[in-house]
Order: C-alpha cells, then sequence, then structure tokens
C-alpha cells in the first residue's frame, strides 16, 4: 500500500527527468549543429576564392617538376635535399610553437612515435629522391604519371593481402597499369627521352609514398598528433636521409656552395629557385588547400590533384624544359589518368566497408590527406 505512491512518485520524477534530459538532448543538439560546418547541414554553394585557391594551389603545386628541370646541373639527390632542408628551415618555428603548447599527454605520444617517424622520414626522402631522379631520366609526363600511381599501388598491396577490393578499384588499377604499359612502347623509339629505369624510379617513389602516407595517418589521425609535431620531424630526418645518400651516391660533400654540396642551395643562382620549391609548390600550396577543404568536397579536392601530372607536363613543355610526347604517350598516358581517377573516386566510395577491412585501404579514399601531412613538402 505504501510503496504505491512512492512508485508513481519516482514515475513522475523519472518522466520529468527525460523530460528535462530530453529538453537537454534537444538544445544540445541545436548547439552542435550551430558547430558543424554549413556544407554539413545543407547545401552551400562554394565561394568562387575557394575555387580559384583550388586551381592556384593547383598551378603551384604542379610547377615543382618544372623548377627541379630547370635546375638540373644540381645532381637530384642533391636537390631533392636541398628542398626539403628549406622546408624543414620555413617548418621550425611552428613545431616549436605547438611544441610548447603541446600538453604532457601530447608530448609522450610525441616521444613514443621516434621510430614511426623515422620510418616516414625515410620513405619521404626515397620518394622525392626517386621522383627526382626520374626527372632526369624519363620524360616528366612519365615521370609525373608514374610517382602519382599511389592510388594503384595501394589497391595491389591489398589484393595482395587478401582484402576486399571494389569492381571499379579493380577496373581503375588494371587501367592504370595497361596505359603505362602503352606509353612504355615509347621505350623503342630512338628519339624519345623515355626510358625504362627512369619509369621505373619513378613507380618507386610512388611505392615510398604509401608508406608515408600510411606512417602518417597512424601519427595524425589514430594519435591525434599535432601537424608540424609530426611535419617538422619527418622533414627533418628526411633531409639527413637525403642528404647521406647524396655524399653517398653522388660524391657529395658537407662544405662550400657547390652543386655538390648539402648546404650548396645557398648559392646565389640555387637560391631562388630552392626557396621557390620551398615557399610555393610547398608551404604556400598545401597550405591553401588544407584551408579552402573546408569549403570544398575532399573528394573534389583529391581528383583535382590527381591532375598535377597533367598540369605539371604543360607548365614544362610552355617553359621549354620538357618536348612534346610521342605517340604511344598520347594513348596511354589518358588511359593511366582515368585509371588513377577511377581508382581515387572508388575507394571514396568504398571507404566505410575499407575502414572495416583495413587501414591501408582508406589511403585511397584519403589520398587529399598527404597535402595535411605534408603541410608543404
Amino acid at each position: 500500500m505504501d510503496e504505491s505512491p512512492q512508485i508513481k512518485m519516482k514515475e513522475g520524477e523519472k518522466s520529468s527527468l527525460l523530460d528535462s534530459n530530453d529538453t537537454k538532448s534537444y538544445e544540445l543538439s541545436s548547439s552542435a549543429v550551430d558547430l558543424l560546418p554549413l556544407n554539413s547541414v545543407q547545401e552551400k554553394k562554394v565561394p568562387w576564392w575557394a575555387w580559384m585557391g583550388l586551381a592556384l594551389s593547383l598551378v603551384a603545386v604542379s610547377s615543382a617538376a618544372t623548377v627541379f628541370r630547370v635546375i638540373d646541373d644540381v645532381p637530384p639527390l642533391m636537390r631533392s635535399t636541398w628542398r626539403l632542408e628549406l622546408t624543414a628551415v620555413f617548418q621550425f618555428p611552428c613545431f616549436l610553437y605547438q611544441l610548447h603548447h603541446a600538453d604532457t599527454q601530447t608530448r609522450n605520444v610525441f616521444k613514443q612515435s621516434l621510430l614511426i617517424e623515422l620510418f616516414s622520414a625515410c620513405m619521404l626522402g626515397l620518394h622525392f629522391g626517386a621522383w627526382v631522379w626520374s626527372i632526369d631520366h624519363t620524360s616528366l609526363v612519365h615521370s609525373l604519371l608514374w610517382v602519382s600511381a599511389s592510388p594503384i599501388v595501394i589497391i595491389v598491396g591489398l589484393f595482395l593481402l587478401c582484402k576486399r577490393v571494389s569492381t571499379m578499384e579493380v577496373v581503375g588499377t588494371l587501367m592504370g597499369f595497361g596505359g603505362g604499359a602503352l606509353m612504355c612502347i615509347d621505350l623503342t623509339n630512338v628519339s624519345s627521352t623515355v626510358t625504362f629505369a627512369g619509369d621505373a624510379v619513378a613507380f618507386v617513389g610512388a611505392i615510398a609514398m604509401v608508406g608515408y602516407l600510411y606512417s602518417g595517418r597512424l601519427l595524425r589521425e589514430d594519435r591525434r598528433m599535432p601537424l608540424f609535431l609530426y611535419a617538422f620531424p619527418v622533414t627533418f630526418l628526411s633531409a639527413v636521409f637525403s642528404a647521406v645518400l647524396a655524399v653517398w651516391l653522388e660524391d657529395g660533400n658537407f662544405g662550400g656552395t657547390g652543386v655538390r654540396s648539402v648546404f650548396g642551395w645557398h648559392a646565389s643562382q640555387y637560391f631562388v629557385w630552392v626557396l621557390y620549391l620551398a615557399a610555393v609548390p610547398g608551404m604556400l600550396g598545401h597550405t591553401v588547400i588544407n584551408f579552402i577543404i573546408r569549403y570544398i568536397s575532399p573528394l573534389v579536392v583529391t581528383v583535382t590533384l590527381v591532375m598535377e601530372p597533367l598540369v605539371g607536363s604543360f607548365l614544362a613543355w610552355l617553359v621549354g624544359v620538357d618536348g612534346i610526347p610521342h605517340m604511344w604517350t598520347w594513348i596511354g598516358a589518358p588511359i593511366m589518368f582515368v585509371g588513377t581517377l577511377l581508382t581515387t573516386i572508388a575507394s571514396d566510395k568504398n571507404k566505410p566497408d575499407a575502414k572495416a577491412g583495413s587501414e591501408l585501404s582508406s589511403l585511397t579514399s584519403d589520398s587529399v590527406a598527404v597535402t595535411d601531412q605534408e603541410s608543404g613538402l
């Protein structure tokens, strides 16, 4: 008899509490919506300056190959070293700022991740070294297309690991390699600058990029490491790695200001070019991309950046540092480009399933993260 009023009272209290919680939940949801990007709540027109920024960033990033070709009297590994060195100089103040404001947990993560950063640095140094070497030993079209083939490399890796891939990803990968094979027929043309070694080494650069992407994703997303606490150590260590290779393989040295000096970019005839490489394709180009990704779909940005080989090749021809491609490159290059594009789009559509299957598989759909992790490499 005495329990009934208590039960009713408790039920009333429960109802009141539920009403109160519902109200708070609604208020919280409303506040959360206000904090979300507008394009996640409703369709928002992309501002014109965001499109302009994306276009300018694409041109800036694509111009790096042309500048590397302009200063081709410097050995390739040394050119790679110079760019990484000056990029690290730009990143250092940002690194100090983030390290100063990092909490204890972030500092511990930073200390525990040094081996992964070392691996990432070696992969980045190998990527740049292989790419710049290939610029000297094949056409820029071939070099840029093969070094940008990391999306199809990832799909091959998934296949070898017996992970599930979509039909569209398989089609894109086959088109990529098929187009590449057609381009290689130009090897038989005696007037062509295309070489098997140049194409193969550029592809090694694409493989190295996958290792760099994977380690970067692990640190930046899984361990939530601040951008420059990751970017500066990796860039600095990759510069050291590249410098060691240059001294060993190109008879380089640590003194003077010549083309074989690790610090030769101080010389007046090279300083402006190396400064441009670090500041424009690097810090400026990628920083703008990181900013406009708030307004433009990441997939659109990724697909736009896939056009880098086309834009870079056109700029090189315009400046006069590369010739017009031969017939089989005209046939194979569009096929390889479309294959890489299809693989990127398919991986984005397959993203939820990919995450469930493998961390590696999500790299193709998040290839725009390269820009975030490099922050101007």
